[in-house]
């Protein structure tokens, strides 16, 4: 890989991680407020799933900044974007405004 490569790889790794730190940060900073959302999800055990999620985008994050095992932490985080997409945040549920 030449510098410039690496250089671009690491912005990029970057960019993605900016997404899922800083979320798993907020929860840390309000994990009451995060149980009480997930729990209206009617999710199963969040107090226990609240800290697997902060974990998940937290330590991907961290991951994906220094570079360790970027392809499956990769895969990972987009499976887990890819499952809270289908949980979390169902656009697809909100009323059209008339």
């Amino acid at each position: 890989m030449t510098k410039a490569n690496g250089i671009l790889s690491l912005l990029g790794r970057i960019s993605i991680a900016a997404l899922f730190l800083p979320a798993g940060l907020n929860k840390l900073m309000g994990v009451e407020g995060a149980t009480t959302y997930f729990d209206s999800l009617g999710l199963p055990a969040v107090a226990v799933l609240v800290w697997i999620v902060m974990a998940i985008e937290i330590l991907g994050g961290i991951a994906l900044i220094i570079g360790f095992k970027t392809r499956i932490v990769a895969i990972g985080l987009a499976i887990f974007t890819l499952l809270s997409s289908l949980v979390g945040h169902a656009f697809w549920a909100t009323p059209v405004d008339a």
